[in-house]
């Protein structure tokens, strides 16, 4: 930890508390974690256990009825115990997004 942190210029405590999930790297920090670790944002950024709020309000804005889909999609997955192996065998391909020019 300490020589990911100190590659990283930052602080081997930061490092442990975005492990155990106490603080989220800004987007600066993650490519500097990336670098050190010889791997992407887009790489780092899969293993977040966060959900992808942003990007779900962006289109609840764009259109109304995502929200009500996500409420529904909660409420399954609550209600018949839908596992996360599930929900990744509905999906079974990673969706590839055209990088933002």
């Amino acid at each position: 930890m300490r020589e990911l942190a100190a590659k990283a210029g930052i602080s081997a405590p930061f490092v442990s508390d975005i492990e155990s999930g106490f603080r989220y790297p800004s987007d600066d920090v993650m490519e500097q974690l990336a670098n050190a670790l010889g791997t992407t944002v887009e790489d780092l950024k899969s293993y977040d256990p966060r959900p992808p709020s942003k990007e779900m309000q962006e289109l609840v804005d764009m259109d109304p009825r995502y929200g009500f889909a996500f409420r529904r999609m909660v409420a399954a997955v609550k209600d018949l115990k839908i596992t996360p192996d599930q929900i990744d065998r509905m999906f079974p391909q990673p969706i590839l997004r055209e990088p933002k020019n």
